[in-house]
């Protein structure tokens, strides 16, 4: 895989409008600190390592609400993470400070 991966524009289907909304419905806890461990961009989904050594599925319509427009494995970004069926997901992702 390569070590970097982009997404150019702020561009939403339906499809990522739903997910988003039932993203929307979750509680998720306070922004911590990841890095985005990979990201399968023809997928649209990845997975960020928390300050824990933890891991947490994220998928594109998150990075897609956020805004961002490149992203590269290994960035620093800060997350709020909820949880499904007992795994983590992230909710909401931003740029580390």
């Amino acid at each position: 895989m390569s070590a970097t991966s982009e997404y150019i524009g702020k561009v939403t289907t339906p499809a990522d409008d739903r997910k988003l909304k039932h993203i929307r419905t979750k509680t998720c806890g306070d922004w911590q600190p990841g890095t985005l461990k990979w990201y399968n961009s023809p997928k649209g989904f990845g997975f960020v390592t928390l300050s824990d050594g933890s891991d947490a599925f994220m998928h594109a319509s998150v990075f897609r609400a956020a805004g961002f427009i490149r992203y590269v494995e290994g960035m620093p970004i800060e997350v709020r993470i909820y949880k499904e069926n007992g795994r983590n997901r992230v909710g909401h992702v931003r740029e580390a400070p």
